[in-house]
């Protein structure tokens, strides 16, 4: 255990698509843009920032955790997706916790009523 996933980090959304992550330790920077492709599909493209080229053990470190946590995303967002075409899924809830995804959503629908 290292100590971004100890710590945790502080995660920032900009409208629509580009989230900024930092991290404890050292400077450090992280952004995730979601490019829409599809109504079933998007592309992450993902960019880490450090103070300079030289890359410390601990930064390969926190890269390789942040990579861990992608690709655990990945894995629920996909089975997310086969639950969405279920006959069985008809709308969800969210959790008291995802107020970000709320946020989101709404967003998106003000956006798109206008």
């Amino acid at each position: 255990m290292n100590t971004a996933e100890m710590q945790g980090g502080s995660f920032f959304w900009l409208w629509p698509n580009l989230m900024m992550t930092f991290y404890p330790g050292p400077a450090n920077m992280a952004t995730i843009q979601m490019v829409p492709v599809d109504h079933e599909t998007s592309i992450a493209v993902y960019t880490y920032y450090f103070r300079d080229e030289n890359i410390s053990q601990e930064e390969k470190d926190l890269m390789t955790f942040a990579e861990q946590v992608r690709q655990e995303d990945i894995e629920l967002v996909e089975l997310e997706q086969v639950g969405f075409r279920s006959r069985a899924f008809n709308k969800g809830r969210y959790s008291s916790s995802e107020k970000a995804i709320v946020q989101f959503h709404e967003m998106m629908l003000e956006a798109l009523n206008e």
